[in-house]
Parts: structure tokens; sequence; C-alpha cells
């Protein structure tokens, strides 16, 4: 019934519609303040331990690719845990230096 709503624009959605989408939007806004704070935290420890590190440059479009793996690795932000710790480490005065697969 909603996503039926979502493509009839003649029709205004119902209130449950909306509650729904709400609801849906303040868990998506959780989920991404999660990840958000543990790439942090993590990022934190790592720059107070370490101040040498070597990246791995991932395929992660070729990772894509598996079907089975592919929700995981899209919710895991590689992307954003790599340029976050970079950003920390070089602000901190160490060195980043990324590998080739």
């Amino acid at each position: 019934m909603v996503w039926e709503q979502l493509g009839d624009k003649d029709k205004p959605p119902s209130k449950n519609a909306i509650k729904y989408y709400k609801k849906l939007a303040n868990y998506h806004s959780r989920v991404k303040n999660m990840r958000r704070d543990f790439i942090e935290k993590t990022t934190t420890k790592l720059v107070s331990q370490i101040k040498h590190v070597c990246l791995e440059s991932l395929n992660v479009k070729g990772m894509m690719k598996n079907g089975k793996l592919a929700a995981s690795i899209a919710r895991l932000g590689f992307y954003q845990f790599r340029e976050r710790l970079t950003t920390k480490i070089v602000s901190s005065g160490g060195t980043v230096v990324l590998a080739d697969q």
C-alpha cells in the first residue's frame, strides 16, 4: 500500500504512510549516526596508538558484485573510514601509505 502511493502523485499519502516514512527516516538516521560514531571512536583510538599506517586500496566495486556480501560491504563504509583515518593521522603528524592490491 505504501509503495503504491509512492508513485501516485494525484493522491496525497495516508497518515499511516507518513508515519511509516518518518519511522524509516528515523531508523536510517540512527544507523548513520551509529556508523559515524564507530568510525570516529575507532580512528581516534588508532591515531592515539599508531603514527604510521599502511592501508590497502580495496576494489569495493568488485567486492559489491558478490551478492551475498554486497549489503554488508555497503554498510561498513570503507571510504569514510579511510578518509577519516587519513585526515586524523596527517593532522597528528603521522604518515599514511596506500598500498595497491
